[in-house]
């Protein structure tokens, strides 16, 4: 019995795949209990939601299917809570770091630069070492700022 294998094989799952459904009102709750409790787990959620459920006769997903509802929305149901500052006053949310892109390729020198610091101690001076090196053309720099500790 010989088996046939074609030359360029595809992919064998079903292209409409089914979604989860479950009541508007379940999934209200779940978001409810997110914002009360901010970034609780969903085994905690579990234990909430099904008081909640069985008082509406509706049936509980399971600690895993509410990780996956969970996971499945945009904002991940995530809701920092407010940071004090030392006055009890709130503070600003921290800006959000700009990172590199994975496969960013610099276009010409000077275009993207990394940067790196050493700080090293010997015979009780503390010198720092900052290095740079530019990512198109393999330039690198190096300097050294001798301070006393």
């Amino acid at each position: 019995m010989a088996l046939s294998v074609s030359v360029a094989s595809q992919s064998r799952a079903p292209r409409h795949r089914r979604q989860r459904q479950w009541p508007a009102s379940v999934l209200a709750e779940i978001r409810r209990l997110r914002k009360r409790h901010p970034n609780l787990g969903k085994e905690k959620i579990h234990v909430l939601l099904t008081v909640f459920c069985a008082t509406r006769q509706l049936a509980c997903p399971a600690p895993r299917t509410i990780g996956r509802i969970i996971s499945d929305t945009q904002d991940k149901m995530r809701h920092t809570p407010t940071r004090l500052g030392a006055r009890s006053q709130p503070r600003p949310a921290r800006p959000q770091r700009q990172r590199k892109p994975k496969h960013f390729k610099a276009q010409f020198p000077g275009h993207c630069i990394a940067l790196g610091t050493i700080k090293r101690h010997r015979d009780g001076l503390q010198r720092y070492l900052i290095t740079l090196t530019d990512t198109h053309s393999r330039f690198a720099f190096a300097l050294a700022s001798p301070t006393r500790g």
